[in-house]
């Protein structure tokens, strides 16, 4: 079996010479205008690909209880909606693209200009995510605790059920879907995860020269879990505060089903070529081959529409066979 393609090695020279020149920019305009104000220490990332309403509700409920250096970029790849209009104070800027790039390839490019401004932080929040009021604070007061500290998660709840955690943080398994999620049981203090969700994950900036940005081969789903075992090699911290709460709302609709039914069977299958030892890649490609067997066992029980299933099928033969993913048949492009 081959190995996969590693998009994220080349990215870590030019992000490096960016965080050189940012410091190198910084120190010139401290001489020549020490009256300037500083670029904000943070920069929230939403992206927006077809859900306005989930899209302004996030933006609501972020702008709601963020400090006022707070710098906001919308990564716009569907429509023209005025985004900035939604906060007089001016802290919401737009990044329009011309196709979707996936949760991976829109948040790299809000990375970089989150770089070129001078930003020490990023938080990348799904836009059908609300964050509490204080969860930033808390995200922030945990990376400050520790400069090793790259990658701080949210405790994600169900937005119908706060008492229910929604996989927040847990273990690389290299079982059918790659990964062990753990609750929310445990002391209700910041500690070390082996991987934490990109749904509300605050990111130092600084460690992205040794990390690299997010791996565009997955697209959508397991980037997280990818870039987490990434910082924690590279001599990193990866940390789950449960004290910062985002609630979440995922899509469940027929098209949202058949991508995360493809996506996660794929993307397990790629991050075992990439990462994995021998025995791992056969262990997850042995429990991947009867994936499609069980959903479709369970769904045809359960009166359930089967064709999530089929897509469970085709993410296992594309992981297996190391095919890109099928943005067109999945109406992602």
């Amino acid at each position: 079996m081959s190995h996969a393609r590693d998009t994220t090695g080349a990215d870590r020279s030019p992000l490096l010479r960016a965080l050189i020149a940012r410091r190198e920019a910084d120190r010139t305009r401290r001489v020549s205008d020490a009256a300037r104000p500083s670029a904000p220490p943070v920069t929230a990332i939403v992206l927006h690909w077809g859900e306005r309403d989930a899209t302004r509700r996030c933006l609501q409920h972020l702008l709601a209880g963020a400090p006022r250096d707070l710098a906001v970029l919308v990564v716009d790849s569907t429509d023209a909606a005025d985004w900035a209009g939604y906060d007089a104070a001016g802290r919401i800027r737009v990044l329009r693209t011309m196709r979707n790039e996936g949760y991976a390839g829109g948040n790299n490019r809000a990375l970089r200009a989150a770089l070129a401004d001078g930003a020490a932080f990023a938080l990348l929040l799904n836009n059908d995510a609300v964050i509490a009021p204080d969860a930033l604070a808390h995200l922030l007061a945990c990376a400050a605790r520790d400069p090793r500290i790259a990658l701080v998660g949210s405790r994600l709840v169900a937005a119908d059920d706060p008492r229910r955690d929604v996989g927040s943080h847990g273990r690389i398994t290299y079982g059918p879907f790659l990964v062990a999620i753990d609750g929310a049981a445990g002391p209700q203090a910041a500690r070390d995860a082996e991987w934490v969700s990109g749904c509300g994950v605050l990111v130092r900036l600084a460690a992205l020269a040794d990390i690299g940005l997010l791996d565009e081969d997955f697209f959508l789903y397991c980037e997280d879990v990818d870039w987490s075992l990434r910082a924690r090699r590279c001599g990193y911290r990866v940390v789950y505060e449960p004290r910062a709460v985002v609630a979440h709302t995922p899509a469940t609709s027929p098209a949202a089903l058949r991508r995360r039914s493809y996506f996660l069977a794929r993307n397990g299958l790629l991050f075992a070529r990439k990462h994995g030892s021998a025995l791992e890649r056969l262990k997850i490609s042995a429990a991947a081959l009867g994936l499609p067997l069980a959903s479709l066992l369970r769904r045809g029980l359960a009166g359930e529409p089967l064709d999530p299933s089929l897509w469970v099928a085709r993410g296992v033969v594309d992981g297996l066979l190391g095919r890109p993913p099928r943005l067109r048949q999945l109406g992602l492009r």
